[in-house]
């Protein structure tokens, strides 16, 4: 009937107004979260899943404290860069920067935002494999953390990471409801 067809046009326009309404306002929590230089590319990878979002806050918070540096030389000689820090072992992986780069190359101007665009690409994929949890200790500490072989001292660091930017993720989900 027409009365059905008026009432169904309206549910769809206001679910529509609504998507619209949380992600205008998911676009100004990032904005007045982290540095302007990184909001666009951030909010347009992750604007599909604000969760994901939220966890890659958390992340950053405790990598960096989204301040762009290269890291120091960690004990295996690698190097982190950017805000997500990349390991360097990781750019010199083909096989890596080919998964995980792809639709980032138009961030190559500005390498802190092109490898922030990678982390959240890998980070994104590991998620989806192993949920936020194990996911957060692979990005640590590689994907040998999820073999049962995994040595004690390694299991406790991953944990102990990812209990830390659990906190940060936390405090931004927070912060993300209070705001919206």
């Amino acid at each position: 009937t027409a009365n059905s067809k008026v009432e169904l046009a309206k549910i769809v326009f206001r679910n529509e107004i609504e998507k619209e309404v949380e992600e205008k306002t998911y676009f100004e929590f990032i904005k007045e979260t982290i540095p302007a230089k990184f909001v666009e590319p951030f909010y347009d990878f992750t604007c599909k899943n604000k969760m994901l979002g939220i966890e890659l806050l958390g992340t950053a918070k405790h990598e960096s404290g989204w301040k762009v540096f290269e890291g120091p030389i960690n004990s295996n000689g690698t190097r982190d860069y950017g805000p997500l820090m990349l390991n360097s072992a990781n750019l010199e992986n083909e096989e890596f920067m080919k998964s995980f780069s792809e639709n980032c190359k138009q961030y190559e101007y500005d390498r802190d935002i092109y490898y922030m665009c990678i982390c959240i690409n890998f980070y994104k994929s590991i998620r989806s494999q192993y949920g936020p949890w194990c996911a957060l200790q692979i990005y640590n500490g590689g994907w040998r953390t999820m073999r049962k072989s995994c040595s004690t001292n390694l299991k406790k660091q991953v944990i102990g990471y990812a209990n830390k930017v659990y906190s940060y993720i936390n405090s931004y989900e927070s912060e993300y409801k209070e705001f919206s």
